[in-house]
């Protein structure tokens, strides 16, 4: 027996608990046949634990999904059985699972769960509260594990297409995590991967010692492990959460400036490219890999300006749409969301990030805009629109190019999408 719940249901409600939020928003996955949409959690012993502990490993587990059911309302968790195997849904330990009866797309249920997120009062807030803290938990807690050496708490980081990092940019941006704490890992240019050894996902971390004190842990069998490893005995838990107090020192910076240029070069740069050894030699120049500095890839308070000073409309498709179709209102702003663009893309070019270079673009357009996202055509259509609608980016790329024929800029800007 599994499980589930309608999904035309699940985006209704106004009250679904901030754990399932977490745990789907971070990672969700649609069946074969496009019936189920759902996330998981995926639980397994540590060697680093005695035998008499892993010997009680099932206990831990449906006790760790008890506490979720018992805090979940109508929300239950479906513990793997011989019924998920046979839906083929993958290995995992306990499934939370949604019937697509919309029948909608995989970056459709992102963009309703998104905007249903975004309009939830208890996120607009200066304050950690206890929602904040329960979202956290379910974002971090049901995958991943910890990294004992570097003082992490570790997940695969996963996502569909580029408008899904605001799922990760939403941590700092509504939840009140410090921008230090988080980090994300590019194991793409580690040399196991580039061989071919060991070619493991990206990982996305949390600082643990921060994590631990500010958040707390929900997990019964990570709170073991980490009792044993670290010795931390200054702790309480309330409501079956368990907070270690004063044993933390903070997670050292990022190298980059920001964790949002990190993921957002992460993006442009690595993720889903194939790179040569020579690329991936640059690339660790520019993130201070082999260096001890930082590296500043874009100004992040030019686009904060150009964002905040235009017009809310969408530069490529205003005159084909409306706004309402494309885009939702930001509860926190009262405007509706928009995502800047380079036209000419950045790369490592500190010449390109001018305001005459940047346009205000709906999430639809954006995505659209980016390298083999879409068919030429259609891309060099919006590049087009883009150029008839801002006299001053005609101008700037006509300078950056040295020229002055429209389709010949079209064409060079189009040749440079990254």
């Amino acid at each position: 027996m599994i499980n589930t719940i309608l999904l035309s249901k699940f985006l209704e409600n106004e009250n679904v608990p901030p754990f399932i939020l977490g745990s789907i928003f971070n990672r969700y996955l649609f069946s074969d046949d496009n019936k189920y949409i759902y996330t998981v959690i995926y639980y397994k012993e540590s060697k680093k634990l005695s035998d008499k502990i892993n010997n009680n490993f099932d206990k831990y587990l449906n006790d760790y999904i008890s506490i979720l059911n018992s805090n979940s309302g109508n929300y239950k968790w479906t513990i793997a059985n011989s019924v998920t195997k046979d839906l083929h849904f993958g290995p995992a330990s306990a499934y939370f699972i949604l019937e697509n009866d919309l029948n909608i797309t995989l970056n459709s249920f992102f963009n309703k769960l998104y905007a249903k997120l975004i309009n939830i009062d208890l996120i607009h807030t200066d304050e950690i509260n206890e929602f904040k803290k329960d979202f956290i938990r379910g974002f971090f807690e049901p995958r991943g594990s910890i990294d004992i050496v570097r003082n992490y708490l570790t997940q695969d980081f996963f996502y569909n297409n580029d408008f899904e990092l605001k799922k990760a940019n939403l941590l700092y941006e509504f939840f009140n995590i410090p921008a230090n704490i988080l980090n994300l890992n590019f194991r793409e240019l580690q040399e196991q991967y580039v061989t071919g050894e060991n070619q493991r996902n990206a990982q996305l971390r949390i600082g643990l010692n921060w994590y631990l004190h500010n958040i707390g842990m929900i997990n019964i069998y990570k709170n073991i492990l980490i009792t044993q490893e670290f010795k931390y005995s200054n702790k309480k838990t309330i409501a079956n959460v368990t907070y270690y107090i004063n044993e933390c020192k903070e997670t050292n910076e990022s190298r980059i400036s920001s964790y949002e240029e990190r993921m957002k070069y992460y993006a442009e740069k690595i993720y889903n490219k194939e790179l040569s050894d020579s690329d991936i030699d640059l690339v660790r120049q520019e993130i201070g890999l082999d260096e001890q500095e930082k590296s500043t890839i874009r100004d992040t308070s030019l686009t904060a300006v150009f964002r905040d000073n235009t017009k809310d409309e969408c530069i490529c498709c205003k005159q084909k749409y409306k706004i309402e179709d494309r885009s939702f209102i930001n509860k926190k702003t009262n405007r509706y969301y928009f995502e800047i663009h380079h036209i000419i893309s950045l790369g490592g070019n500190k010449e390109l990030d001018d305001v005459s270079n940047l346009s205000k673009l709906c999430p639809t357009c954006h995505a659209a805009l980016k390298k083999g996202r879409a068919l030429e055509n259609y891309q060099k259509e919006l590049i087009k629109s883009i150029y008839e609608n801002s006299s001053d980016a005609l101008e700037f790329a006509k300078h950056y190019f040295d020229t002055n024929d429209f389709n010949e800029i079209i064409d060079l800007t189009y040749k440079n999408l990254k």
